[in-house]
């Protein structure tokens, strides 16, 4: 009899960049378990998007407080990996991806590390967040539209596989042809 063996699949696939945000637990995030509490990962998400806003693409925040330009969540989840999720005085790190680009709908994806003081950092949760963009119109109205200029920008970079580098470039090049 012969055995066939396959190659050794790689031990880890090439990462595509994300964007950072460490954090620590305060006890105000946890439950009387003494874990934190599930909808904080939620928030974390939405602090790590904006914290992004702001490094990246901080041409769209005037837009954003005045309610010209809206990123509509349109759905969040949260899977959680660990048994012991996370406590007040552990240090996470939130890693958001750029999952998929589509006109004006865009797919984050987040992970979130506990960072021991010594050793390896754990992943505990995974997540994901869909937005739509839209803008409101002279008469008041909300309606969809593609992301800004400066957004596909500062999403380039994080772009997941070549087809989504691809649309971003396509949206830029349409876009700064047509103001």
């Amino acid at each position: 009899m012969t055995v066939a063996t396959l190659p050794e699949a790689p031990r880890t696939a090439p990462q595509v960049p994300g964007f950072l945000h460490d954090h620590i637990v305060t006890f105000e995030e946890t439950n009387l378990v003494g874990n934190v509490y599930y909808t904080n990962y939620v928030r974390w998400q939405g602090t790590c998007r904006e914290l992004f806003l702001i490094e990246h693409a901080p041409e769209i925040l005037a837009d954003l407080a005045t309610q010209r330009l809206l990123l509509h969540t349109s759905s969040v989840s949260c899977e959680f990996l660990s048994d012991r999720g996370l406590s007040a005085g552990e240090r996470v790190r939130i890693q958001m991806r750029l999952k998929e680009l589509r006109g004006g709908r865009l797919t984050l994806q987040f992970e979130y590390y506990r960072l021991p003081v010594d050793g390896a950092a754990e992943l505990v949760a995974r997540g994901e967040q869909a937005l739509c963009s839209k803008h409101r119109a002279a008469n008041g109205s909300v309606v969809a539209c593609v992301l800004p200029v400066p957004l596909l920008k500062a999403l380039l970079p994080f772009a997941p596989n070549a087809a989504v580098r691809c649309r971003i470039e396509e949206g830029l090049a349409f876009l700064v042809g047509n103001p």
